[in-house]
């Protein structure tokens, strides 16, 4: 089995500490224990995991009722929306691709959470342009197929992945699995999994209530919510990790298509909007090789 060494730390961001915070975001992390005929390295279909989960814990600090916009959120699944940049010219499918054995085992990396997420590695100067680390695609690509069989089973089609092992299932290639999905989606009348974003215009406060209910929480005095996110992907890969919330998060705006700014009414249910920024820490995780 491999071994976890989590280190939780309570660290505020200074510039927070300019004005009187109105909603906290915990970040801890739990295990879950799962037996799911995965095939990706070191995972065997076989295999019982316990694997960990990163969880936010909402916290209203004020004596009113307020609403906040999630720090980032997913329709339909509990992974990550881990950027992807790299494209890979090759004819060998996705599911088969993520079997292929890569490790980040003794490396630190540094995980920026904000409506995407990016892993750099720790000590990385962005103060000018870059490329993403080649650790954001080996993550984006597991996330991909994890999502595609997650959504799959949830619409009661029986198709697989090559990187599962259910019984009695057909095996699909990525894209054609993507393909009956959408048509799936189509003929109920479902959102497409693939659409996360806000558009580019102020969001009403019906839209709030019906199309991106997912996307918000409301908070009376005093009260928690709680968001859980799987990290089977930085299991699978290895390493050290350091998860922080983005120092650019504004909860009290949407975020555009083309990633501008745009403000949340001001009241919605009877509800305040949140005025950030949020008092948060940061969490690590260290994943070491298997012990023989």
């Amino acid at each position: 089995m491999r071994i976890f060494i989590i280190h939780i730390f309570c660290i505020v961001v200074t510039s927070f500490l300019a004005q009187a915070q109105e909603l906290s975001i915990e970040l801890s992390v739990e295990w879950t224990k799962s037996k799911i005929p995965l095939h990706i390295p070191p995972i065997t279909p076989n295999d019982s995991i316990v694997f960990p989960m990163l969880k936010l814990t909402y916290r209203n600090l004020t004596q009113q009722d307020i609403y906040a916009r999630k720090v980032f959120y997913r329709k339909n699944n509990d992974y990550p929306p881990v950027i992807c940049v790299f494209l890979v010219n090759t004819d060998m499918d996705l599911a088969d691709q993520v079997q292929i054995p890569f490790n980040y085992y003794g490396t630190s990396y540094t995980v920026e959470i904000g409506k995407s997420w990016e892993v750099f590695e720790q000590g990385f100067d962005r103060a000018e342009e870059y490329e993403p680390d080649i650790i954001n695609h080996h993550l984006c690509d597991i996330y991909a197929v994890l999502e595609a069989q997650q959504s799959l089973d949830k619409l009661g089609i029986n198709k697989q992945l090559s990187c599962f092992r259910y019984p009695n299932r057909e095996v699909v290639r990525y894209y054609e699995a993507q393909g009956l999905i959408f048509d799936e989606e189509e003929k109920r009348g479902l959102v497409t999994s693939l659409e996360n974003d806000f558009p580019n215009r102020p969001l009403t406060e019906d839209e709030i209530n019906q199309e991106y209910a997912d996307a918000f929480i409301f908070l009376k005095t005093g009260k928690t919510y709680e968001q859980k996110v799987s990290l089977i992907g930085f299991y699978l890969l290895g390493g050290n990790y350091e998860f922080l919330i983005s120092d650019n998060l504004s909860i009290a705006y949407s975020i555009g298509r083309q990633g501008q700014k745009i403000s949340l009414p001001k009241l919605v249910n009877g509800y305040r909007r949140c005025e950030g920024p949020a008092l948060t820490n940061t969490v690590r995780i260290k994943v070491e090789k298997e012990k023989k």
